[in-house]
């Protein structure tokens, strides 16, 4: 084990036995305390987006039945697609939330690790996603050109 510098909250320096890092982040109690509403408000906008999600779902099935085999089929492979894509990363943002609440509440580093995991996954996500729509528009854009 190494011997480690490690600050506490009153920015004192202690000597500690560690295993792990030689490096340790201390949380201040005003960031603490921002984790729970921080978390309160990823959490609603994950449940609305799930909400979102399952509309959209919805709604591809409502075009199918009202389009037809042909048309209506290829629309509503496109509207599930999105509808569970936006749940996905809907859920890994509630899941952050949560997590990021509990870990302020109970002084839990672990719940932080794990929120702060789950957020690395979410932007990870929605910039696989963003870069999947940003290429499917400049198909359609190319297609569009080819038309007209």
């Amino acid at each position: 084990m190494d011997e480690t510098n490690i600050v506490n909250e009153n920015n004192q320096h202690e000597e500690q036995m560690s295993s792990e890092s030689p490096f340790q982040m201390v949380v201040s109690e005003d960031s603490q305390q921002k984790m729970i509403p921080m978390g309160n408000w990823m959490k609603f906008i994950g449940i609305i987006g799930m909400i979102f999600g399952v509309l959209a779902i919805m709604g591809g099935i409502v075009i199918f039945a009202l389009g037809g085999a042909s048309s209506g089929m290829a629309i509503m492979i496109f509207y599930l697609l999105i509808g569970v894509a936006t749940i996905y990363i809907s859920h890994l943002l509630y899941r952050s939330g949560k997590n990021f609440k509990e870990a302020s509440e109970l002084n839990d580093s672990n719940q932080l690790n794990e929120a702060i995991s789950i957020q690395k996954t979410y932007f990870r996500s929605l910039g696989i996603l963003t870069i999947v729509y940003l290429v499917l528009f400049l198909i359609y854009v190319f297609f569009l050109g080819l038309i007209f």
